[in-house]
């Protein structure tokens, strides 16, 4: 086994009470410290709004009051959407009252509904003048762009006010305004092309696939690029992260603020889970490039930890000023010049915030940390900036009272929302709720084809775990399906050997065992693949006789796989339907804990996998 390092985390343990519609139930000071979190977040797009017109600045500071006419003035439609729901939250909470939320919103939606000037798609400005209710202009030659984007963000937040008001309180107006504003939008003149890969603008896409009116073409969801990746650049030879890969966390978290992707999928793949791999790719990342990593020590910050990782578009520290930070590609070198995206220590707290609902335990843990430990640096009057920094190699910008890191001295909208969007959305999934109660939102999932996650057909997943033969030593002869193995051990699969009886044992050994798939199992109709989770250190993988995989090197090679999960396709013509089938694992220890030690340990149809992220490049599959 090599040295102990922080693993990467394959599933998310959510609880059986569900409280609200919510992810998992969570304990008492998590609840105190998340209402807090929220509360300062939601602050933001209360007071920093304008109540006359529900217009919501881009940014503000966080520590000292505003000065710079960029902050004051300068209002975001992607703040405003984010708002707009913010709202939700805030009469849920009892922060503000249903009249406040009721005037406020009716101000906003009235503006854009019939003063805010459009392009001929029906789209707005990005950045609003709050001062003239007009475009912002940068100077006198050049000024905001219409952006199909943020006018989607705005328009997320409009649907999920206008269906919480009409649900909770039977009141239409807001529900009307906005799906007049929504149905005016020619989404299929400018939006057909823009998801050529996955990104963000899936949000605009499905948004437009469900308007009745210029609507955008299925082929649009179908044609969209997916760039599979199952690991990151420091751990090519692993494939812990199955992932459709985008380098920066944003454009994972942003469009399922609203679009609520649990328990269902697509002819591609669950999203949901998918962004919970790229979260935890992106952790693993960070943590590959910390002081001690794996990755090279020029390479290595001391931000970045285990409890203090995101890397996302955020401010950035002198002269960069923002910067679009993310994982390397790991098709790609991981070097500045081939991929690393230029990280440089610098954390984007919103990555962990609004990663909550697929990682509930390793954000709740950052968060928690950097309350604990940076709370007096990073924590103002809207909660926690956008990203800091503690890399020594910056110190000549270090900007903290004690002068100890950088940070960001301000707050954004957009960041501050999925933060408090989606922290609400782990506990009461409030959001995904009312968003998803909209007709025309429904009508888009379904022509993307999305259908709810199905268990498994009886016989299409056969567990594997439980007692196998067991033995030390190594011949040729235990490969082949006819060899007598009754004298052998039997041993816990999985687990380590030395638990199991063999303690201090390090070297080559075997694993058998036998099944009986039936003639009618669903197996026969489709292809199947043999887990073996995680051997330590490396494996020859037999079927019937015949080698099917391997990972890790045998002597005198020590090259370790005992942390790579074990996903091997199982041809056809091996498979003894109604009969004994038998499956040998050569297996080589090089130090420590040594065998087939970690779950899912099952042979299984692709199709049949409860919960798959998505279809896997895997050759033969």
């Amino acid at each position: 086994m090599s040295l102990p390092r922080i693993a990467a985390i394959f599933v998310c343990a959510f609880l059986a009470a569900v409280p609200r519609q919510g992810l998992c139930a969570l304990a008492r000071e998590d609840e105190r410290f998340l209402d807090l979190v929220e509360r300062k977040a939601f602050d933001f797009f209360w007071n920093e709004a304008d109540p006359r017109t529900g217009l919501i600045r881009d940014q503000a500071s966080n520590f000292a009051p505003d000065t710079n006419d960029f902050r004051v003035y300068r209002a975001s439609i992607a703040s405003v959407g984010f708002g707009l729901s913010a709202y939700c939250i805030g009469v849920e909470r009892g922060w503000i009252t249903r009249t406040q939320a009721e005037e406020r919103v009716r101000n906003t939606l009235q503006l854009f509904d019939t003063q805010l000037e459009r392009d001929g798609y029906n789209l707005y400005y990005h950045w609003i003048d709050m001062r003239t209710n007009k475009r912002w202009m940068w100077d006198a030659s050049s000024g905001s762009e219409f952006s199909s984007i943020d006018s989607a963000l705005f328009v997320a937040g409009a649907i999920t006010v206008g269906e919480y008001f009409d649900a909770k309180f039977g009141e239409p107006e807001f529900k009307q305004t906005a799906e007049r504003i929504y149905r005016r939008i020619k989404w299929n003149q400018f939006g057909e092309h823009l998801t050529s890969f996955y990104n963000e603008y899936i949000l605009v896409t499905l948004l437009g696939m469900g308007c009745p009116e210029n609507t955008i073409s299925t082929n649009a969801w179908r044609a969209m690029g997916r760039n599979y990746q199952v690991s990151t650049a420091n751990r090519k030879g692993e494939a812990n992260f199955p992932r459709i890969f985008y380098p920066a966390l944003f454009i994972h978290l942003f469009p399922q603020a609203w679009f609520d992707f649990r328990n269902k999928h697509d002819e591609y793949a669950n999203y949901f889970l998918n962004s919970r791999n790229a979260v935890l790719a992106n952790r693993q990342y960070c943590i590959d490039h910390s002081l001690g990593g794996i990755a090279e020590p020029k390479f290595q910050f001391s931000t970045y930890g285990s409890n203090v990782w995101g890397l996302s578009a955020c401010e950035a520290p002198p002269p960069k000023g923002y910067n679009h930070y993310g994982e390397a590609e790991p098709a790609l070198a991981d070097t500045p010049d081939s991929g690393m995206r230029g990280i440089d220590g610098t954390v984007a707290i919103h990555a962990a915030g609004g990663s909550l609902p697929f990682t509930p335990d390793e954000s709740l843990a950052m968060l928690k940390h950097l309350s604990q430990t940076y709370k007096d640096d990073l924590w103002g009057r809207y909660g926690f900036c956008d990203s800091f920094n503690t890399d020594p190699r910056i110190r000549d910008r270090f900007n903290n009272p004690s002068k100890t890191l950088w940070r960001a001295e301000i707050v954004s909208g957009i960041d501050q929302g999925i933060i408090l969007l989606m922290a609400e959305n782990l506990r009461t999934g409030l959001a995904w709720r009312y968003f998803m109660k909209n007709p025309f939102i429904q009508s888009g999932m379904d022509k993307a084809g999305f259908v709810r996650q199905a268990e498994p057909p009886p016989g299409a997943q056969i567990n594997l775990a439980g007692d196998w033969r067991f033995r030390t030593g190594d011949k040729g002869d235990w490969k082949k399906p006819e060899f007598d193995d009754n004298g052998w051990k039997k041993i816990k699969v999985p687990a380590h050997w030395e638990e199991e009886g063999y303690p201090g044992y390090d070297g080559l050994a075997w694993y058998r065992t036998s099944i009986f798939i039936p003639a009618d199992s669903p197996l026969r109709k489709s292809k199947v693949i043999l887990r073996l989770g995680a051997v330590d250190d490396a494996d020859q993988t037999f079927f019937n006789g015949v080698n099917i995989g391997g990972m890790g090197d045998f002597p005198p090679g020590r090259n370790s796989a005992w942390d790579v999960m074990r996903i091997y396709p199982v041809p056809a013509n091996l498979i003894h339907f109604g009969a004994t089938n038998v499956i040998a694992v050569r297996v080589n220890d090089n130090a420590l804990l040594g065998g087939i030690w970690r779950a899912p340990v099952d042979l299984v149809s692709p199709d049949a996998i409860q919960y798959r992220p998505f279809y896997v490049n895997i050759p033969g599959i």
